[in-house]
């Protein structure tokens, strides 16, 4: 994984960076084949076709709480939902 990690990062850093929802990242990153995926508190990135994990998002440098701050709402169907009052404080 850590070897794959620096060019897939930069693949896809727009996908991440532009993105303004959930369904939109899912839908840019399964355009390069991938999806996100629960794991544990966070989120993976897996093959989209077989669901094998390639790498935590946080390892990208996406971890879910920077991700649920940025977009402002859970991941959908994510059980680790008490996360997101911590990464969006006054509400």
């Amino acid at each position: 994984m850590s070897g794959s990690s620096p060019p897939l990062r930069a693949l896809l850093a727009k996908d991440f960076a532009n993105a303004r929802d959930w369904q939109e990242l899912q839908d840019r990153l399964h355009r390069r084949g991938y999806a996100l995926r629960e794991a544990g508190a966070g989120l993976a990135l897996v093959h989209a076709s077989t669901g094998e994990r390639v790498a935590k998002a946080s390892d990208l440098g996406y971890s879910y709480a920077r991700l649920l701050s940025r977009l402002k709402t859970p991941f959908p169907g994510h059980s680790h939902r008490y996360l997101a009052p911590r990464a969006r404080p006054g509400l």
